[in-house]
């Protein structure tokens, strides 16, 4: 997706490990470093996750590209997510169970082409009075999920 909206500007943030990669995954390496080499992208690692709120209050779109047949990401509940969710920005994610959860809030994609389109939409609604309404709304919600609202609900 990098390679195709080049007038948009991504931050990767946070370190990037090849753990767990197999050799169906020939090139994994080459393609990560390719992608980090693009001058409309930006990686910040090291970054501790209690640093990076500010990425996600200023970045006009949260993205979550995650691959969502890895046994992990199918049983996983990022941080990301909860994350995005407070910031009051729109949040595409690869589809995850997770992010089911938040049809609302979250928008789902699956595939590289559908990521972009969707991407591309979201962008371009992201200055719109409707979004200032959607993002104090995604705010307030995420504010009520507390850790007593959830006992409650369970």
């Amino acid at each position: 997706m990098t390679a195709t909206l080049t007038d948009v500007q991504f931050t990767f943030a946070g370190d990037i490990e090849a753990k767990g990669i197999g050799s169906e995954h020939e090139g994994w390496r080459q393609h990560l470093e390719r992608t980090l080499g693009r001058d409309h992208v930006i990686h910040q690692s090291g970054l501790p996750h209690r640093d990076t709120a500010p990425l996600y209050w200023r970045s006009a779109v949260n993205w979550m590209p995650y691959r969502p047949t890895l046994p992990f990401v199918r049983a996983c509940s990022p941080l990301k997510l909860t994350d995005g969710l407070a910031s009051g920005r729109p949040i595409l994610s690869a589809d995850v169970p997770k992010c089911r959860r938040y049809p609302e809030w979250v928008t789902t994609y699956e595939g590289a082409a559908e990521a972009s389109a969707r991407l591309s939409m979201l962008l371009d609604e992201a200055d719109t009075p409707r979004a200032a309404e959607h993002r104090a709304n995604q705010i307030g919600a995420a504010r009520r999920q507390t850790c007593s609202a959830r006992a409650e609900q369970l």
